[in-house]
């Protein structure tokens, strides 16, 4: 039974650390992304991605306050009696479903949401009553959006 227990310890740790790796992962990428969406000031799609890093942020010091919750449980005498043990495992997994429906809400369907998918965000010039609203720039057209006779004569290309 303590093989089991020492297999099941290490797996684990591994488990744990494959999970530590992902997050630094995520982070590094997202802030690359946030930094080039700063630079082409693109501020719409920046400040979502912020709110994504803050979802992460979360999820990462809950899982700190819980994994320090369960290894002072595990030294001590033991916070939790041992039919409440489900607890801890049960704050994992809540951990993995907050983040599954904050980015599932964060990324919703919205009708705003071809300014966030391939248009890019043209800066405006600010004036004082303006301050933080931001002008899109025009809307991409599609060929639904050409008409068959065209005022100059010329033939339409999409038809």
């Amino acid at each position: 039974e303590n093989e089991l227990l020492d297999i099941t310890m290490i797996l684990s740790l591994v488990t744990s650390l494959i999970d530590s790796i992902f997050y630094l992962w995520i982070f590094d990428s997202l802030n690359a992304t946030m930094e080039e969406l700063e630079s082409t000031g693109q501020t719409l799609k920046l400040q979502r991605y912020m709110k994504l890093r803050l979802i992460l942020l979360i999820s990462v010091l809950f899982a700190v306050v819980t994994v320090v919750f369960a290894i002072v449980d595990s030294r001590d005498e033991g916070l939790v009696e041992g039919n409440q043990k489900w607890f801890l495992d049960a704050a994992a997994e809540t951990n993995y479903l907050f983040v599954l429906s904050a980015v599932a809400i964060l990324w919703r369907p919205q009708q705003n949401a071809k300014d966030y998918a391939f248009v890019m965000q043209l800066p405006s010039i600010k004036s004082d009553e303006e301050e933080g609203e931001f002008e899109l720039s025009a809307a991409v057209p599609s060929a639904a959006d050409l008409s068959d006779d065209d005022d100059d004569g010329e033939e339409n290309v999409f038809s």
